[in-house]
Formats: structure tokens, C-alpha cells, sequence
């Protein structure tokens, strides 16, 4: 993973001219968990060069410490250079200051610490080192890391007192709150007399949690400054910038004349802001559509008739063919209109003129490709769909007046104007983390396009035998479209802009006369006084096997604990997967299956996907998660969910209310959320705006069918020239199924899960619209179909205050919301069965007592939450 940095030996001659650009928008918009650090002197900015640890909060950092100097810092991997030496040499009179990232693993590693130790001691600029950079700083110098007294600290907030004179916290006041990820300290008692501690953790253990050099300009933060949830860390950060300022002004010399004589301040855009850069319009090609009433005014509030009807038509219109999907917002009510939170549903197959489909299994690098028109034999394929969107993107949509044929230009009110729809599996994470690699190499060398033939370790995917593939995506130029709130039906085609009125589609017509067969088909069944439940009734209750024993499970959930407990991780997301024989393509209709598992578990983010060809597969999915959605104003957002309990079935109100107090209070479901949180503002830093990227909501619960769960929202907006492809390779794989930081604990979960591949679950499912918008969830809740059976993945974050047993029964309870919908038993590895009940009584215990005692520790934290549903 790691040689790619061995080519920034030739960055000697780099022209680091990506000075701070302010966004346009000035504006007093008050959001929630923006960064508002004090804005950079007048005078040359300060050039930092930020050695990265490999950690997944090290963009947070990027970010903060751009918006505080006015120019975004130099990113350099420890591992970049031969010696620190050779980066000087490399980089001579680039940089002023040197911040050391957070890492995994102990700074007297030289795997985990790299160069960094080098430049604690040869560096003679103004050096700041934060969590493992910090404890690099004790070590260097002869003091002691050890086990943090206090136990692990990864998500969790404690207090902090400092020198009151010390120049790194002018401005905060004492006990001041800061988040901390670390299960090791500098053992204070062993730092030599050249350090000196200037800040500690106020509580009983007391921990060094700041420290500086007496004779040498460095300084160490042991808390994490650059948290959502650390109170002043952006002031911190400006702080080290006027102390590395006083310490000598930078040469200006190399920088263009109006950043060497200005430093920018960054903006914040409001959220949903446009872009000024007029959009080119495609010359060659335009969506046409035309509108429908799915059913008729009286019918159009009956969310049975309403669901029932949809389908129908996609069983008239998209299930026999080769390729179909069904980007499903099973959650939408007609009768809430805009009150609820999914609005609109897609369909359709690969079957138009310009349809093309591919497929790639990561072990192999094989990539197929079933399209009409030529193919470079060499593409890889992220630059396969790039090629792809760029030759069909932003068309005009033109409305069809269904009587006179006529056209006219009239926006659509949702984002999937056609183009690409299908799925990334979790096992590409090698091959997307090695392309961020290279691009982010080839950008800051000027350079030219990256290429995907260098690959990492070899991934545990699936080989060009096994289905499903670990990436399968599909170009439709006709879709349907539903807007659950105004019960209307869009049918759309991607045509050339040279097709006349006269060139009547006969797309349109097709449409219309199959949504009046669903119309016709769905008040038979209901006056025949058939559910729809019966009619999608799966016979023989499929029975599903664990992949290992519970006690092997549990022996796994303690395996990770002791990477936390030893600093490798902060947080992993443990899987498992869950098999059946009894249920398969062979045996079962999957549209049966999925119709099924949206009606007793619906969700916004569910999807249906069908492959007929060779191998064929079949993937029903019910996530309520949300893993990118871009608009094509450029602005992305992620909604992580992390923290899950059952809910009461039927609904006991007084019940449930205590269900989700006690997971909106718990202080292990708010520390796994809030490193997730970081995390995902980490990816999102890598290719949004300095300063756009904010938490406009944190830790709310929401409630589904069968659980409530702890969702955050995150939102940036894309730095100008980045796509939606550049978001997913940049985040790939969503946070919440992995852990932090992401590259560390994924190779990680490679060895607690035997390197079993995970396949379509983890992944995520969705569409790339060709205006730039897209949506992609993430894979949960989760049954995927094939010749030989069917698999359901399950599983949950293992943090250093889990209990072992209730890590198996969460995963359980996860499982079960899927099996349950599909009449499954579910069996121990062995063939014993699980007890259902016992499992959900041990997940709720006495909810009354687990909230007041949630309710005492969150009294110990300081991030403010709201509440949902």
C-alpha cells in the first residue's frame, strides 16, 4: 500500500502554488459544528508541511490548519522519503513548520512513526506533534509511552487545565473540553527535564496532555484539536501558528505576489450554495420525459395501494430483463408529503439503445464489459465510469407534451437524469484506497492521470468465478422515476439531441400502457382481499447458519479490544456473514423475496438489484443508511449510523421512548459515533473546500421499523473539478463498517475475518446521475441471492467499552431484523438454533436502568445532542 510514496522523491521540483482561494460566498450563517478559527495574520502566510501517520483524522487537521494560515498544508506520507534528510533536500525552502499527525500503533515503531521521529530530531523549524506526534515528542527525548492510566480513551471527552501563561492556550479557559483517541500516554514522571508538560487531563489520573520543548520550538498535544467535539482546538492551532510566525517570518519569494502579500481567509458556503461556474451543456445529447399520475386522485394517500402499485409496474415493466434495479424509498408515505425523509424512487433495466453494463472482481483485476460501442482493453474501472459520464454528462431535460409531441427545457426536481446505477462491494477498498493514493500524488506533482496497475496486497474478493462481482454497474438512458409526494411518475430517455418531434419514442407509450396494467392489477388483488404479504409468501422458512461458532465470534470481538487497548485501533466494525442453501435463485423469485423484506422492514436507502446473465445474482437490500449524496451544486453529504437498539414489536410507547433515551445517553454508542463522525469529515476533507465541511447534525436518533438508531450528518462541498467518483474513492469504504483509523483497522478486520470477503455488504448501492448528483447507501440489513444459496452479512463496532456477549448480540439482533422478514430461522454454526427472544431480552435488558446510567456518563460529556422520532 505503502510504495506509491516512494515516488515523491521527485517532488524536488514541486510547485506548491495551491494557495488558499477564497469560496465567494461571505456570509454570518450560524451552523452547527462549523470551524471558526481566528483568521490568518496579514503578511505571507504559513507554509506547513504535515507528515501523515496514515490516520483518518489527519484531514481534519488539513483543514483546520489551512483555514488558520490562510494557505492549505503539504501532505506527505512518514513513509514518503528515504530519510528526513532526503525530504529537505527534496523540499527545500517549502515549508515553515511541521505538524506530526495522529497514527495508530507506538511512536518507537518506525512502521507506525516513519519519518516523523526523524524530524523531531533534525527539524529546526517550529514543530507540533498531536496524539501519537505527541507522544513521538516523549519518546524521542527519552521519556517513557505507556498504558494511559485512565484505560482507552478513543471517542471520549475529558476535561483539560493548562499553564495559565503558556502561549499554545491563549484564549481558552481552564477545563476546557477535548476530545480524546488514545489508549497511551507520556508517562510524565519518566519525561526528561528538556520537556515540560503544560496541560493535564482534569480528573483523577491525571494524564499529560500537552507538552513543550524548554530550548527547541516544539510543542505535543496528546487530545485531538482538530475534533468536531473539542472545545478552541481551531484557536489552539492558531495559536501554533503566531508562535511558529514569532519564531521567524517565512521567506515569500517562491509564492505568487497576491498570496505571498495576503493570506486568504476561507469563507464557509451555506449550505446548498451554487457554484458560480456556468455549466457546459451537453452538445449531443438530452433527457426527455413526461409526467403520469401513478394511481388515480382518490387512491393517491392509500400507502398500501400506493406501494402495491410500484410493484407491479416494475414486475411489468423491468423484472425480466437482463440487467434491472430498483432504487427503493420504501419508507416514503404518500399521505406525509414532505414531512418525510425519503421522496423520490427509481427503476429500470439495461435494455435502452445506449444500455451498457460492467462487471470487475478485485482478486483478478479482471474487468468485463457488455457495451455496443468500443472499450480501451486497459481501462481500469473507475476510469471506465468516468468515461462513461463524461460522454453522456449534463444534458438539457426537456418536457414532452404528451398530445402535441412538443418539447420544452424544464428542470427535474430530483437528481438521477439517467446514467449509472449499481454497486461498489466492500472488497474494492484496496483498489480505491491505492488510486486516492496516486491521484493525490499526481495532483500535487502537476501530474498526469493515475493508473490502477500498481495494486496493493491482494484482495480476498471474488475471482471471475464467483458471484456476485465485486463491482457491478450498469449506463441506463430510460428510467422511471417515482415522487412519492405528489404520486407522480416520471418517465425518462437519454436520446440525441438531433431526434425530432416527429421521432415519436415509443418508450413513453410503453410506460403509460404498463403503469395502467399495475393500476387495473392492483385493485384486483385488493378487491380479491389478498395482502400483499400473502402473495409474495415465501413457503419453507429458510434456515441461516452462522460462519463461525458464537464462541469464536466472541473470542474475535476480544481479539479486537486488545488492538485498542495496545493503540492499533480505535474502533472496529466486526462482521460476520450468515448462510443459507435452503433460500436461493434456483428455489425463490428474489423480487418475491425483496417485495417481502421491504414491506416488514422498509427503509429509505433500500435497493433491488438483478443480474440475469452468466452467474446470476440477485441483491434485496433494506439500509437506512446513507453513504454520499452529491448535488450538482457540488455539495456532498454522509449520514453515519453508529449505535443500534430494538425496538418493541407491536410498539409499546413507554417502552420505546426508554429504549431511545438510554441509546441517545449511551456513552459506548456516542464514542463510536463520534469517531466515526471525524472519520467521515476526514474523507470528505480529502476533496471538499477548506471551511465547507460541517456537522449540521450530531447523534440524533432516528427510529425504523424493528430498531432505533444513532445518525449524524455530515455535508462539504466539492473543491472545483472533483466528481462524485473522486467523494466515493476518496470515503470508500463508508466509515461505519470499518473502524478508524480506516487503513489500519481494515487490515485488521482482514485478519479477524480470516480474510473472508465481505462481497456487496459493506459496500454501497446507488445511482451516479449525469448532472452530477448521485446518492449511494450503504450495504446493510442486507440478502444477497445466487444459484448455490444466500447470504446475509451482520455485525457492529467493537470499541474498548464493549461487552464481548452484548457484540453477539447486537450482531444478532441485526441479522434477525432481515431474517424475520423472510420467515428465517436462524442457527448456530453446528446446526444448533438461536434462541430469538433470549437474545432480544439480553440486547434490552432493563432500559429503565440503562438509560439513568447512561444518563450519569453522558453527564461527563460535552457534545450537545438532539433528538428525533
Amino acid at each position: 500500500m505503502r510504495a506509491w510514496g516512494r515516488l515523491l522523491l521527485g517532488l524536488a521540483a514541486l510547485s506548491w502554488t495551491r494557495a488558499l482561494v477564497a469560496p465567494p460566498h461571505l456570509h454570518a450563517q450560524s451552523a452547527l459544528f462549523r470551524p471558526s478559527p481566528p483568521p490568518p495574520p496579514p503578511g505571507p502566510p504559513l507554509r506547513v508541511l504535515l507528515l501523515d501517520n496514515y490516520d483518518s483524522y489527519t484531514y481534519n487537521l488539513h483543514q483546520v490548519l489551512a483555514m488558520v494560515t490562510g494557505i492549505e498544508p503539504l501532505v506527505v506520507p512518514n513513509d514518503a522519503f528515504p530519510s528526513w534528510q532526503d525530504l529537505e533536500r527534496s523540499l527545500a525552502g517549502r515549508f515553515d513548520a511541521v505538524v506530526l499527525s495522529p497514527g495508530p500503533g507506538w511512536p518507537d515503531r518506525p512502521r507506525d512513526f516513519g519519518l516523523c521521529a526523524e524530524a523531531i530530531q533534525h527539524c529546526t523549524l517550529p514543530l507540533l506533534g498531536v496524539c501519537l506526534g505527541h507522544q513521538g515528542i516523549a519518546c524521542s527525548y527519552g521519556g517513557k509511552v505507556t498504558h494511559a492510566p485512565a484505560g482507552v480513551m478513543h471517542g471520549r471527552t475529558s476535561p483539560v487545565v493548562f499553564t495559565p501563561t503558556e502561549a499554545l492556550f491563549t484564549g481558552l479557559e481552564q477545563d476546557f473540553q477535548a476530545v480524546r483517541y488514545h489508549s497511551l500516554v507520556a508517562d510524565e514522571a519518566s519525561l526528561p527535564n528538556v520537556l515540560e508538560p503544560i496541560a493535564w487531563a482534569a480528573t483523577e489520573a491525571r494524564e499529560v496532555m500537552a507538552l513543550k520543548h524548554r530550548d527547541r520550538p516544539q510543542w505535543g498535544l496528546q487530545f485531538h484539536p482538530e475534533s468536531v467535539a473539542t472545545e478552541g482546538g481551531a484557536h489552539i492551532l492558531a495559536n501554533f501558528r503566531d508562535l511558529a510566525l514569532g519564531h521567524g517570518q517565512p521567506p515569500a519569494s517562491w509564492l505568487p505576489p497576491s498570496v505571498a502579500s495576503t493570506p486568504r481567509f476561507w469563507s464557509i458556503p451555506p449550505d446548498d450554495a451554487e457554484r458560480e461556474e456556468a455549466v457546459i451543456v451537453n452538445q449531443d445529447f438530452e433527457v426527455r420525459f413526461q409526467e403520469f399520475d401513478l394511481l388515480n386522485e382518490d387512491a393517491a394517500l392509500d400507502q398500501e395501494r400506493h406501494h402495491l402499485a410500484l410493484e407491479i409496474l416494475f414486475e411489468r415493466l423491468f423484472a425480466e430483463s437482463e440487467a434491472s434495479f430498483w432504487l427503493d424509498s420504501a419508507t416514503a408515505d404518500p399521505a406525509r408529503g414532505s414531512e418525510q425523509q425519503a421522496r423520490f424512487s427509481f427503476m429500470g433495466c439495461a435494455s435502452g439503445p445506449r444500455a451498457e453494463s460492467v462487471q470487475y472482481w478485485a482478486s483478478s483485476g479482471q474487468l468485463d464489459v457488455l457495451s455496443s460501442r468500443p472499450v480501451d482493453p486497459d481501462t481500469n474501472l473507475v476510469d471506465y465510469l468516468k468515461s462513461v459520464s463524461k460522454r453522456y454528462g449534463n444534458p438539457q431535460t426537456m418536457k414532452i407534451c404528451p398530445d402535441t409531441g412538443t418539447r420544452c427545457a424544464k428542470p427535474l426536481p430530483f437528481d438521477f437524469n439517467c446514467g449509472l446505477v449499481g454497486y461498489f462491494g466492500y472488497d474494492m477498498w484496496r483498489e480505491l484506497e491505492e488510486l486516492w493514493h496516486q491521484e493525490s500524488l499526481n495532483r500535487a506533482a502537476g501530474g498526469q492521470e493515475a493508473s490502477m496497475s500498481s495494486r496493493a496486497a491482494p484482495s480476498p474478493g471474488g475471482s471471475s468465478t464467483t458471484c456476485p462481482p465485486d463491482a457491478w454497474w450498469m449506463f441506463v438512458d430510460q428510467i422511471v422515476a417515482v415522487d412519492h409526494h405528489e404520486n407522480r411518475i416520471f418517465a425518462l430517455e437519454l436520446v440525441p439531441r438531433t431526434t425530432s418531434n416527429e421521432d415519436k419514442s415509443t418508450w413513453f407509450s410503453q410506460v403509460e400502457a404498463r403503469l395502467q396494467q399495475a393500476r387495473e392489477a392492483c385493485d384486483d388483488v385488493l378487491a380479491r382481499q389478498a395482502t400483499p404479504e400473502t402473495d409474495s409468501k415465501i413457503e419453507v422458512s429458510p434456515k441461516f447458519q452462522f460462519r463461525e461458532p458464537r464462541s469464536e465470534y466472541i473470542r474475535a470481538v476480544e481479539r479486537c479490544q486488545q488492538w485498542i487497548h495496545e493503540g492499533e485501533t480505535y474502533e472496529v466494525c466486526l462482521t460476520t456473514q450468515l448462510q443459507s442453501t435452503d433460500l436461493s435463485l434456483r428455489s425463490h423469485n428474489p423480487l418475491q423475496v425483496y417485495r417481502r423484506l421491504r414491506r416488514s422492514n422498509p427503509a429509505p436507502y433500500g435497493a433491488f438489484l438483478r443480474w440475469r446473465g452468466d452467474s446470476p445474482f440477485a441483491v434485496c437490500c433494506s439500509s437506512p443508511e446513507r453513504f454520499l449524496r452529491t448535488r450538482s451544486n457540488g455539495w456532498v453529504e454522509s449520514k453515519p449510523i453508529k449505535g443500534t437498539l430494538p425496538r418493541t414489536v407491536p410498539h409499546d410507547a413507554q417502552e420505546d421512548a426508554r429504549a431511545s433515551l438510554s441509546l441517545a445517553l449511551s456513552a459506548k454508542d456516542r464514542a463510536e459515533n463520534l469517531m466515526i463522525v471525524d472519520l467521515v469529515r476526514n474523507d470528505l476533507s480529502r476533496v471538499c473546500e477548506v471551511g465547507s465541511v460541517h456537522v449540521p447534525r450530531l447523534m440524533a436518533v432516528e427510529s425504523y421499523a424493528t430498531v432505533h438508531q444513532l445518525v449524524s450528518t455530515i455535508r462539504g462541498r466539492l473543491v472545483n473539478g472533483m466528481d462524485v467518483l473522486d467523494a466515493v474513492v476518496a470515503s470508500f469504504p463508508g466509515g461505519s463498517m470499518t473502524g478508524a483509523p480506516k487503513e489500519r483497522t481494515m487490515e485488521l478486520i482482514d485478519q479477524v475475518e480470516r480474510r473472508e470477503a465481505r462481497g456487496v455488504y459493506s459496500g454501497t448501492i446507488g445511482f451516479l446521475g449525469l448532472g452530477g448528483g448521485s446518492d449511494l447507501n450503504i450495504v446493510i440489513r442486507t440478502v444477497v441471492l445466487s444459484e448455490q444459496g444466500a447470504t446475509v452479512g451482520a455485525g457492529g463496532a467493537v470499541t474498548a467499552l464493549s461487552d464481548p456477549e452484548a457484540e453477539f448480540d447486537e450482531m444478532v439482533t441485526k441479522a434477525s431484523a432481515v431474517l424475520s422478514s423472510l420467515g428465517g430461522v436462524l442457527e448456530a454454526a453446528g446446526g444448533q438454533r438461536e434462541d430469538l427472544e433470549e437474545v432480544d431480552r439480553r440486547r434490552k435488558g432493563d432500559l429503565g436502568h440503562e438509560a439513568a446510567a447512561a444518563k450519569q456518563a453522558a453527564s461527563q460529556t460535552h457534545f450537545p445532542m438532539k433528538m428525533k422520532g
